[in-house]
C-alpha cells in the first residue's frame, strides 16, 4: 500500500478520511500508522474483511483513530447482496441472490456521514473502490460534493461499471463536471500529472482496450 499512499500525499495528509471500500485497511491503517490523517472513517460490509480491519486497527492501538463500520456505500438505504469473491478485495454488491451472496446494510454516503456526525469541513480525502458501485456512491453524494476542497480517489474499471451503469462515458462525464482537474494514477498514464477535467474521457479512453484495464484517478478542484 505504500506506493498508493505516496501517490496521493500531497493531497491526504491533514484531516480526516473517508474510506469507503476500506477492505483490511491497507490504506487508512497505513495512512494512521504514518500520521497523514486525524482520523479515518471506513466502510467495509464483508464480514471477514471488517473482521480483519478492525483487529488492525486495534493491534496497531488505532481505536479512535481508524473506525470501521460494517455498510456498504451506495445511492440508497437498505439491504444489498454482497457477492463474495476468492480474495478480499473481489467482494461486491450484485443484483439478485446465489450460493455466494449475503445480505448486507447498504447506505448512502450523505447519510453515512451524517450517522457519524463526521464535520465535513475537516475532510480532506475519500477514498472509493466498490467495485463498480462508484457511480451509486457519487448519486448519494451530493452533500459532501458540496465541499470542494475534499479530493476524492475514484476507482474506474469499465468491466465492472457496466454492469452497474448503462453508460459508462456518462457516468465519466459526470465526474468531470464535478471536478476542475484529475490526475491519473496509472504508471503508465501519459500526459502532465495535473490535468483539467475537461480531459478526462479523452485520458482514460485507453481502458476500453481491454476487460482487464482499471486505474485510480484523483479528483480535485482547483481555484483560479
Amino acid at each position: 500500500p505504500y506506493r498508493g499512499v505516496l501517490q496521493t500525499r500531497e493531497v491526504s495528509v491533514g484531516g480526516i478520511m473517508l474510506d469507503l471500500g476500506a477492505n483490511v485497511g491497507h490504506m487508512s491503517v497505513v495512512r494512521a500508522m504514518l500520521g497523514d490523517i486525524t482520523a479515518a472513517y471506513c466502510a467495509e460490509p464483508d464480514p471477514l474483511n471488517f473482521e480483519c480491519l478492525v483487529r488492525s486497527g486495534v493491534e496497531n492501538q488505532l481505536e479512535g483513530l481508524v473506525m470501521p463500520d460494517r455498510v456498504a456505500i451506495g445511492a440508497a438505504a437498505g439491504t444489498a447482496r454482497l457477492r463474495r469473491g476468492r480474495f478480499p478485495g473481489g467482494h461486491r454488491i450484485v443484483d439478485g441472490a446465489g450460493e455466494a451472496t449475503l445480505d448486507v446494510e447498504i447506505t448512502t454516503l450523505d447519510a453515512w456521514v451524517s450517522r457519524h456526525a463526521i464535520p465535513l469541513p475537516l475532510v480532506t480525502f475519500v477514498k472509493v473502490d466498490v467495485q463498480g458501485l462508484e457511480p451509486q456512491v457519487i448519486e448519494g453524494a451530493g452533500a459532501v460534493l458540496a465541499h470542494p476542497h475534499i479530493t476524492w480517489q475514484v476507482e474506474v474499471c469499465p468491466r465492472m461499471l457496466r454492469d452497474t451503469v448503462p453508460d459508462v462515458p456518462a457516468y465519466i462525464a459526470r465526474l468531470a463536471s464535478l471536478f476542475t482537474h484529475f490526475t491519473d494514477l496509472n504508471r503508465a498514464a501519459s500526459g502532465p500529472r495535473g490535468r483539467p477535467t475537461a480531459e478526462l474521457a479523452e485520458a482514460l479512453a485507453y481502458l476500453g482496450q481491454d476487460d482487464a484495464s482499471q486505474t485510480d484517478v484523483l479528483l480535485f478542484n482547483l481555484s483560479g
